[in-house]
């Protein structure tokens, strides 16, 4: 167990859908949703075995720590919507729904969805990590090469995120 992960989050979590990979995430570990890998390296080793877990829909999601080269508490998360289950949960369904239920929730919300005007803010967690000008340097991200012959590295939608510990 990940003990960076406020398990009270969670547990105070209402089955809501989250805004906030943190919430999640915690939501997901008390779940028993995550698989931890500690120690995996970003060249030739994370795209492999994201891609070996997400032959089985189910599997876990993945969450890579201790990423050599890399400081502490900078990870990769990996197969986050591998499975109904974190679907549902992550929509605010209950978590033992079909597939048929979600495609139902998902046809139903798309039809009632209203736009939410944007709203700018001064501060919130997406404002935490800020970087400008010279400072800016994206191999401080442990983001992967996923296949052998990319040519290079890719941060995805979806299927990865990769965040530091708060």
């Amino acid at each position: 167990m990940n003990e960076n992960v406020d398990l009270r989050a969670a547990t105070r979590a209402s089955n809501a859908p989250k805004q906030d990979l943190r919430a999640w995430l915690a939501q997901m570990e008390a779940a028993g949703e995550v698989m931890h890998i500690s120690g995996a390296e970003r060249e030739r080793e994370i795209g492999g075995i994201v891609d070996i877990y997400q032959r089985k829909i189910g599997n876990p999601l993945v969450l890579f720590d201790d990423i050599p080269g890399y400081p502490k508490g900078h990870r990769v998360l990996a197969n986050l919507l591998t499975s109904i289950r974190r679907i549902n949960m992550t929509m605010g369904n209950p978590a033992d729904g079909t597939e048929i239920e979600l495609v139902r929730h998902w046809r139903k919300y798309m039809k009632e969805a209203k736009s939410i005007p944007p709203v700018t803010v001064a501060s919130g967690a997406l404002l935490e990590n800020v970087k400008t000008g010279d400072d800016i340097d994206l191999f401080k991200i442990p983001v992967p090469r996923w296949h052998e012959h990319d040519g290079g590295y890719y941060i995805g939608t979806g299927e990865h995120g990769d965040h530091a510990r708060s």
